[in-house]
């Protein structure tokens, strides 16, 4: 009987030992801190608080609209109530022709041909117009919420719509014979865009701006074909402003975040458990799955910054690293880990497209200026490769590492 309790307090120590030992968490890895700190901080954004109100009534201001959509949020982030968050939201206009996606077969087409019936759509969201260029003047962009995977996303609609009616009254203004005007009016809300795009440090807005981008070079090559004028010359995007390193930083504290908050949460196996928080900790180490976690969101962050020719070279359907974990320390967290991840590389190689369209832009523009037609390209992406690009009525498009579900390697030039 002596025994039989000695080896039961021995059991009894041995398992208390070992409950202690794997309640323990490694440290966060020192580069994370100097990662996070790339995503832009600030006390309050007057551009983020006028996207967020942008759905703001007549004789309303955007920003105050704004500022209270968001202080509903913070009040009730824990539980936000959906309805609500909902009601902040512009609807983006149901037309298939004139608010048709760019990228899709025939859309520039159809907006080329239905922006003569367009004056009753422009003016019914002829608001916007007036609002977005006030909207343009800010320059102090920054998400002003904590990143979350629920988070609020400001109206990026607004910012698409109100390019698009851009577009349509400047083809407007192109049927009037005001050809210089027409071309003038996009020119300028390119330069828009490229500075919404450099202030974003979220990857959606990034993304709405790559797209806008896109359409406008292509209906300035469009009108001036069209006019027989030489197409203006437009810088290059700057290589520098890219940016993607932020909203890298930003979509791996959204991991972050909800990694520290699962930490003891008696819920974290059923939604109505109530396990003691030493017990999930034998399962489940937040440091451990965030240290796991980083590599890949870094590698993103660095391959986002190569050249067109390295960026290439990548082995896109290969595995991302990530630091090897103990089952036994951290088995929850690992099942956490290999939840997968978005193909970041899309959205890197968006940015890199557009950088080659702009580049295969000017390279039309010189052959228009010298009447020399087009019969090799400057391919970013290959180096000496100058005839991998293919010529299809009225667009030019060129090769590259991956597929290009946006047309944003393709110019055209002509309807």
């Amino acid at each position: 009987m002596k025994l039989l309790l000695l080896l039961l307090l021995s059991w009894s120590v041995l398992a208390t030992i070992a409950v202690y030992f794997l309640q323990e968490d490694d440290p966060l890895l020192p580069e994370i801190g100097h990662f996070m700190e790339l995503i832009p901080q600030g006390s309050e954004s007057q551009a983020y608080l006028f996207l967020m109100g942008a759905k703001a009534g007549m004789g309303e201001d955007p920003i105050e609209y704004g500022r209270t959509v968001y202080h509903q949020y913070m009040a009730n982030k824990e539980m936000p109530d959906e309805k609500t968050m909902d009601d902040y939201q512009i609807k983006y206009p149901k037309d298939d022709m004139l608010f048709c996606r760019g990228w899709k077969d025939s859309c520039l087409k159809n907006i080329f041909e239905y922006s003569k019936s367009a004056q009753n759509i422009i003016s019914e969201y002829s608001k916007y117009r007036p609002m977005f260029k006030q909207f343009t003047q800010f320059d102090d962009y920054i998400t002003m919420t904590q990143p979350d995977i629920a988070e609020p996303f400001p109206n990026f609609q607004f910012v698409s719509i109100a390019s698009r009616l851009i577009l349509l009254e400047s083809i407007q203004q192109f049927r009037s014979g005001n050809v210089d005007q027409a071309i003038n009016e996009l020119m300028g809300n390119l330069k828009d865009l490229k500075r919404f795009y450099e202030q974003q440090d979220n990857l959606i807005g990034k993304m709405v701006a790559v797209v806008l981008m896109s359409e406008h070079l292509d209906f300035i090559t469009i009108l001036s074909t069209k006019s027989g004028k030489n197409p203006p010359y437009i810088p290059p995007l700057n290589f520098d402003s890219r940016g993607l390193d932020r909203v890298f930083a930003r979509e791996f504290a959204m991991g972050f975040y909800l990694f520290t908050s699962l930490d003891k949460q008696p819920r974290f196996f059923s939604d109505d458990g109530n396990l003691p928080g030493w017990f999930v900790r034998l399962f489940y180490k937040p440091n451990m799955t965030i240290n796991a976690d980083f590599p890949i969101y870094k590698q993103y962050s660095d391959d986002s910054k190569l050249g067109h020719q390295l960026f290439s070279t990548i082995d896109f359907k290969a595995d991302m690293h990530q630091t090897e974990q103990s089952w036994v320390r951290n088995s929850a967290g690992i099942a956490l880990n290999r939840v997968s991840h978005p193909d970041f590389y899309e959205y890197i190689g968006r940015v890199l497209d557009l950088e080659a369209k702009f580049l295969l832009y000017d390279q039309y523009r010189k052959s228009v200026e010298t009447d020399v037609r087009l019969s090799k390209v400057l391919n970013p992406y290959y180096d000496g490769e100058f005839d991998r690009f293919q010529d299809d009525p009225g667009k030019l498009c060129l090769d590259g590492p991956i597929e290009d579900k946006r047309n944003l390697r393709c110019l055209t030039y002509d309807l």
